[in-house]
């Protein structure tokens, strides 16, 4: 699926991108009124107009352990004098949300995309979760040891309480993996999501690599009775086995992104 599919499309992702409250998650599940979680608050997910729904504002590739020994300094008013406008001229284009979906580990930084979404107008989304793609370098030691539940916890409590002492919480779940069978740490990651929808009702977004951990998480998604979203990650097998020899569509090294929708 290219962007302008995506584009296309974008009224069922505001459907699923919803955000219960967080008194009584798991009872509020609206029809008519669904919510999106922004790094400046909820929207209704009618205002989220045309929408950009997997960009990234910054990112940074060191790998885990270089960060831990020392991460490479950046300077946010820089970063906004040279991003803000970029997002000027799209929301002069039409654009009104932009997803940005730097992983955890990957420079996320929900504090210059709360001056983003402040200063350019638009509605910001910032992601949690983590990321084991490209060869698990940037997925920290924690998720080799915490179970599913304890993983899971860890993300909803940044939908409960803020990431990184902020006020900003994610809007959805960002995983990624390496495209082969699904190793323990990336059977976690999937298990943890389930998990973290069920409690938030944050949509799973997921960069899958190779069609063979696609139709591994497929599978336990829908054991779980998570939905998917028409169009996304429900490609043929024969396609999408297909697909994956080649340059993809809608996503870099892998197969599109892959939403699903609260579970009813």
């Amino acid at each position: 699926m290219n962007r302008r599919d995506f584009l296309h499309s974008i009224s069922g992702v505001a459907a699923a991108l919803n955000s219960p409250s967080p008194a009584g998650w798991a009872a509020e599940k609206r029809s008519a009124a669904r919510e999106i979680m922004t790094v400046r608050g909820r929207i209704r997910g009618r205002d989220m107009g045309v929408t950009l729904t997997h960009e990234h504002a910054l990112a940074s590739f060191q790998t885990y352990e270089e960060r831990m020994r020392r991460q490479e300094p950046y300077d946010r008013d820089e970063v906004v004098d040279v991003i803000l406008p970029l997002l000027a001229r799209i929301r002069s284009l039409g654009c009104r949300t932009f997803i940005d979906a730097t992983a955890v580990g990957l420079g996320r930084d929900p504090l210059l995309l709360l001056r983003l979404a402040e200063r350019s107008g638009l509605n910001i989304l910032t992601a949690t979760g983590n990321y084991a793609a490209a060869d698990y370098k940037f997925l920290p030691p924690y998720v080799y040891s915490d179970s599913p539940e304890a993983l899971a916890k860890r993300w909803v409590l940044e939908w409960t309480h803020g990431i990184e002492g902020t006020d900003v919480r994610p809007g959805f779940i960002k995983l990624g993996f390496n495209g082969g069978a699904l190793s323990s740490a990336e059977q976690t990651l999937i298990r943890a999501a389930v998990i973290a929808h069920r409690e938030t009702g944050m949509t799973i977004g997921a960069h899958t690599g190779p069609a063979i951990a696609a139709f591994e998480q497929l599978k336990i998604l829908e054991s779980a009775r998570i939905h998917r979203l028409p169009g996304y990650g429900s490609m043929r097998r024969t396609n999408a086995t297909r697909r994956s020899t080649r340059e993809p569509r809608g996503s870099a090294r892998g197969s599109p992104l892959m939403a699903y929708r609260p579970s009813q």
